[in-house]
């Protein structure tokens, strides 16, 4: 693909290798998209990461500039001992008045600047560092994803300095959702946001759902889904020797909704239609203590496997190895189409991916996994369903040590980087 040599971009990205959480992942392959549009590509991140990756990738295609940080994550790691009883503590007790009035204040702004993920410091030292790399090296492009908001923000002042700069607004998230009343007076900040925002020259999310949501502060969004996240190479490796349904992510107490699988699973069990001898169920994230209380409410000890966080390359390992992995997801008239990172990690995998939505109808999600035919959708009262689905599986899996299963491979590729990559041109040049 060729190249625009006399356009270079910077990325304003909180959330880059060596930052060992999932929100790394967008930006980085867009990084990696815009290394191959743009003559040169400026990544500002921060010095201190609050979360490392041990197994970061490759970032030697960009020239990355890194800054000062204090923020709350930062704040956590001064208390190694509490830090993972800490967030234990918060996903466990959700309801807390405490956790969610500082939830939302971390969100709200002005708070958000001094508060939220990057911090004052950040924003400050950001800005200084980007200005003198937009005058030294004639950068006409700039890019930030939500969240945190400190990377809007920052962008947003680069824009209001240079008028000229082509900023690129990227949503992975709301900053108002309505379904989590995450801010104060929500009329209020989309007042302030639709200000903000009206500055960016293209604004971009991850699904039709989350731009239906963001147009009352971002009216001409346009849908830029993520693509397949292959950055680890794992050729033949062998599956489980049970037959393995794995979840390898976070739990979100009152929005996905975990009941369905597990009760399938007990009831598959108790009618002695799957033999706990040959069957696992695995669970991996920061969560483990809440999925550990439902792994005990329906006594399925004896079949779980529970790990705590792990890296982002042993998780891409046991969704591998894995027969059928799960999302749990969720759909209200407010918001739909909620595409998590963790889907586009498991199409990598060709395994059947369930999903079990709680909520509505989400036609969204539904048409892809038509059209992808990588595996099925269920509901919160589909139990029946969800159980002759996985004991189909397992039959198969038992009669011939393997399942048949195959995705759409043509419409697939249209979910590959390079594909994205060339999407994202044609939004960017040839509107």
């Amino acid at each position: 693909m060729k190249k625009n040599d006399n356009n270079r971009i910077l990325m304003i990205s909180y959330y880059y290798p060596p930052m060992g959480t999932i929100g790394f992942l967008r930006n980085y392959f867009f990084s990696k998209s815009f290394s191959a549009i743009f003559n040169n590509v400026y990544v500002i991140t921060t010095k201190y990461p609050p979360i490392l990756n041990k197994t970061a990738p490759n970032t030697d295609f960009v020239k990355i500039n890194r800054v000062p940080n204090f923020d709350y994550r930062n704040l956590m790691n001064f208390f190694p001992n509490n830090k993972k009883a800490i967030r234990n503590n918060i996903n466990l007790k959700s309801k807390n008045k405490f956790v969610e009035f500082s939830r939302k204040i971390i969100d709200s702004f002005p708070f958000n600047i001094f508060f939220g993920e990057g911090g004052f410091i950040y924003i400050l030292f950001a800005i200084i560092r980007s200005i003198r790399l937009i005058k030294q090296n004639k950068i006409n492009y700039i890019y930030s994803s939500f969240r945190p908001f400190s990377d809007h923000f920052i962008s947003f002042i680069l824009k209001l300095i240079f008028p000229k700069l082509i900023w690129i607004a990227d949503f992975r998230d709301l900053p108002i959702d309505n379904l989590r009343n995450n801010v104060f007076c929500p009329k209020l900040h989309r007042v302030i946001y639709k200000r903000i925002y009206s500055k960016a020259n293209f604004s971009i999310t991850v699904s039709e759902g989350l731009a239906k949501s963001l147009q009352t502060i971002v009216p001409n969004i346009e849908v830029f889904q993520n693509g397949i996240y292959n950055l680890f190479e794992s050729p033949n490796i062998s599956k489980f020797n049970k037959f393995t349904i794995s979840y390898t992510g976070s739990l979100y107490p009152n929005y996905s909704n975990p009941v369905p699988i597990l009760e399938s699973i007990k009831e598959l069990i108790d009618s002695d239609k799957i033999d706990i001898q040959y069957f696992q169920l695995v669970y991996c994230g920061k969560d483990y203590l809440l999925w550990q209380e439902y792994i005990e409410k329906y006594n399925l000890q004896n079949i779980s496997l529970i790990k705590n966080e792990i890296t982002l390359q042993e998780s891409i390992e046991i969704q591998s190895k894995s027969h059928i992995n799960l999302i749990l997801s969720w759909a209200s008239k407010q918001q739909k189409g909620v595409i998590t990172g963790k889907f586009f990690e498991y199409l990598n995998t060709g395994n059947p991916i369930l999903c079990i939505i709680n909520g509505e109808k989400d036609q969204e999600l539904e048409k892809i996994y038509t059209d992808l035919k990588i595996g099925k959708i269920f509901y919160e009262n589909d139990n029946d369903k969800i159980k002759d689905w996985i004991w189909k599986f397992f039959t198969e899996w038992q009669n011939d040590g393997k399942i048949e299963f195959e995705y759409n491979q043509e419409l697939l590729e249209n979910y590959s980087w390079s594909n994205k990559t060339k999407e994202l041109k044609n939004i960017l040049f040839d509107n």
